[in-house]
């Protein structure tokens, strides 16, 4: 349990990822007899910030509750790719994936250098099997 009897009312001046962020009102700050580099902002002086805690703990857990399992919809939108195929099967397969993405809003413009990159290498394959170790 900790315990204090003794405050201070300073002007504070954080620092944060966004950089200083000056309070323009003194804060009672409680003294505890702990050797910590730290100390712990309210809930008022979040306000007074423009920080709801409160708010965004709940937009975070509504947030997770409302994420579905987006790979149900990537399955659907995915050519078919389950079934091992010809090199000509493949080229089909990798023209829909690039067709799909300028249908989703991959700029037109950069058309040419999607396709290229796509079959700048052999890595793709319509089924992918698992081989036993050897030995």
């Amino acid at each position: 349990m900790l315990s204090s009897y003794n405050s201070l009312t300073p002007r504070l001046l954080l620092n944060t990822a966004a950089g200083p962020v000056a309070l323009h009102e003194p804060v009672e700050c409680l003294i505890v007899e702990e050797e910590e580099p730290e100390f712990i902002l309210g809930q008022d002086v979040l306000l007074s910030l423009g920080i709801d805690v409160d708010r965004q703990l709940e937009q975070l857990a509504n947030r997770v509750n409302d994420v579905d399992d987006g790979d149900t919809e990537l399955k659907d939108d995915l050519p078919d790719l389950a079934h091992p195929g010809t090199d000509e099967e493949l080229s089909e397969a990798l023209d829909r994936l690039v067709t799909m993405a300028l249908a989703n809003g991959f700029p037109h413009k950069l058309e040419e250098k999607l396709r290229d990159i796509v079959l700048k290498h052999d890595i793709w394959r319509l089924e992918v099997q698992f081989e036993k170790a050897l030995g």
